[in-house]
């Protein structure tokens, strides 16, 4: 029995030297299979990585490397936060994906890449070669774009050569070699082919003449450009076909201080009967001082202010039009502020009083006291005689009759409250007086106190002026 137990300790001993010698001896195998070592914007080299595990036990090996410059992950995302996990004596494969941080250059570069066993602490240091491509670059595509300003005259003319210039301005870096310019509208039609380089600006220029069965009507004038079937610009601008080749125009003018007088005649000298179109040349000032006869509407255009209107001219007559600017009515305007101001001073009260409380005391947060100082100032050039102030004073208070300069006349019970009257004799041209006193309240008032206006009645008591009321607050 004690032989028995020997054996069985000697044969786990060998059990246990053998598996320490397979722990300490095993090698940990990789393998790798490049996918694609050449990084490009935006993507990773790749690479198949395959690690093989000859122990009898299962393990993890971790990725570990220590370049800064570089990011690294593997494709599951667990093995490379937690490990890879291989059974005993089996192979597990990965995908280790690699790109560079921002900032390094192209070029060939190693890096290496540490698999470290979680059961041993063995290490297998592999090195892996990536190339950093060049960025690539992604072709813009780049729309059609055209500025188009056209320089149209707001009247055409028969018997002349008339102009429509386009100013056009490429957006892009885009040669257009194949642009169609079309003007179109009920007296004449124009188009062409236009071919503008990249960021070039060109102008181009129409000429157009007119038949004379158009004069004298209105017309409108399409724009469209187009490249490709695809529209760039369009535009509809009014016009009018003048037939002032047939027409001759004088000016009359006369003027006195205040006013103006310009008569023109239109004298239709042709064969024919003309719808004539007239302008007026004027400014913002002048315009408010003008009439017309007959009448005209203003109008404004980017080349100033016109009176404009049309008239048919029969052939052989005249046409006769009065522009009258009258500056009377400045005249008429200072008078009336003159006459405004005069019935302002003649009606104006002569006697301005105002009224304001100086000085105001709180005792336990209200209103103990108020000291009101009372202006009476005669404005007028003449002396005003007998002279009444009255004062009110709310039934909650009372007058402190104690040093004032000025005593008054009458105290009296007035609606509720107490009525201060001051008599004076006579107040001279632009003599001012002061009246003040101390109002005591019976018990201290809290919030807001509102006392009335003061009135003076002056000359035996026919007229009245007031003063403003006061508000005392408490802070």
């Amino acid at each position: 029995m004690k032989k028995s137990g020997t054996v069985t300790k000697i044969f786990f001993s060998i059990f246990l030297f053998l598996f320490s010698l397979q722990i300490v001896f095993a090698s940990d195998a990789s393998h790798r299979e490049v996918v694609n070592e050449v990084y490009q914007h935006g993507d990773f080299a790749q690479y198949q990585v395959a690690l093989h595990n000859d122990k009898w036990t299962y393990d993890s090996y971790l990725i570990t490397f220590k370049d800064v410059y570089w990011s690294i992950k593997a494709v599951p995302l667990t093995d490379y936060t937690t490990g890879v996990d291989v059974g005993p004596n089996e192979t597990t494969a990965t995908t280790l994906l690699i790109k560079p941080q921002e900032g390094v250059p192209p070029g060939r570069y190693n890096v290496e890449i540490t698999y470290l066993s979680k059961n041993t602490g063995e290490k297998v240091v592999d090195v892996y070669t990536i190339i950093v491509d060049k960025d690539p670059v992604i072709p813009i595509h780049y729309e059609p774009n055209v500025t188009v300003k056209p320089v149209v005259s707001e009247i055409f003319g028969l018997g002349k050569i008339n102009s429509v210039e386009l100013s056009f301005l490429n957006n892009n870096p885009l040669d257009l070699s194949s642009v169609n310019v079309k003007l179109a509208s009920k007296s004449f039609s124009q188009e062409t082919i236009v071919q503008i380089g990249p960021r070039e600006d060109k102008i181009v220029d129409f000429s157009i003449s007119l038949n004379e069965k158009y004069g004298g009507i209105n017309d409108v004038l399409a724009i469209s450009v187009s490249t490709n079937n695809s529209l760039l610009y369009s535009a509809q601008i009014p016009f009018f076909i003048s037939t002032a080749g047939n027409i001759k125009e004088k000016v009359v003018k006369s003027e006195t201080f205040f006013t103006k007088t310009f008569t023109y005649a239109y004298t239709n000298v042709g064969t024919t009967d003309v719808l004539y179109k007239i302008r007026i040349p004027t400014n913002y000032w002048n315009a408010l001082f003008t009439s017309t006869y007959p009448s005209l509407k203003l109008f404004r255009d980017k080349e100033g202010l016109f009176y404009s209107g049309t008239e048919e001219i029969v052939a052989g007559s005249s046409f006769e039009l009065r522009v009258f600017i009258n500056y009377f009515l400045i005249v008429y305007f200072i008078v009336l502020v003159l006459f405004v101001l005069f019935l302002y001073y003649m009606l104006r009260s002569p006697v301005i009083v105002t009224k304001e409380a100086t000085k105001v005391d709180i005792v336990e947060g209200g209103i103990a006291s108020v000291h009101i100082v009372i202006s009476i100032k005669n404005r007028s050039a003449r002396l005003l005689k007998t002279i009444k102030i009255t004062d009110k004073i709310p039934a909650i208070a009372q007058m402190d009759k104690k040093g004032e300069p000025i005593k008054p006349t009458k105290v009296y019970p007035f609606n509720g409250g107490t009525a201060v009257q001051y008599d004076i004799h006579s107040l001279e041209s632009r003599e001012q007086i002061f009246v003040n006193y101390t109002m005591k309240t019976r018990l201290g008032v809290l919030g807001n106190l509102r006392l009335p206006p003061t009135i003076v009645q002056f000359n035996s008591g026919k007229k009245k002026a007031y003063s403003n009321p006061v508000d005392v607050y408490t802070p």
